[in-house]
């Protein structure tokens, strides 16, 4: 019923594809969402730096972001709510969880890749939406631990 199965390579490299182009396409979102101020809230955004930032130090914390909500999330979400609740629902709910006290465009944005990853779900299965969200979380951690190297040597 969770959906988790093996993946087939096919799986895999549709996973890793759609993950790889929700990067650069959220990128561009948030960047015009801070341009018309309706980025995140900075204050929120400097706790969950606190939080998690030392987490972007080391390739095993990189590693560990991109694990733990790909697979954790995408059991609870896709694989236990969406096929008991619709697609639309489980993704909003999943938006509502990191809205990170307070409903802001970057909500919306989680919203559609909710949309994204119920998709994935549907047609594939959950193993398909974990590996989609893992590499996903996993290259925005890396390019956040590489524009923050980059930057602390300038």
């Amino acid at each position: 019923r969770l959906g988790v199965v093996a993946p087939t390579t096919r799986e895999v490299l549709i996973a890793v594809g759609v993950a790889l182009l929700l990067v650069p396409a959220v990128m561009l979102l948030e960047a015009g969402a801070n341009l018309i101020g309706l980025g995140a809230d900075a204050d929120v955004e400097s706790l969950t730096e606190q939080l998690i930032g030392p987490l972007f130090q080391t390739p095993l914390g990189i590693l560990s972001i991109g694990l733990a909500a790909g697979i954790g999330e995408e059991i609870v979400f896709r694989g236990a709510m969406q096929p008991r609740f619709s697609l639309v629902l489980t993704a909003l709910l999943f938006a509502l969880l990191h809205s990170n006290y307070g409903i802001t465009l970057s909500t919306g944005i989680v919203f559609l890749l909710g949309v994204v990853l119920g998709i994935i779900r549907s047609r594939f299965n959950t193993s398909t939406a974990m590996i989609t969200h893992a590499v996903y979380n996993s290259t925005l951690a890396l390019l956040a631990s590489l524009a923050g190297q980059f930057l602390s040597n300038q």
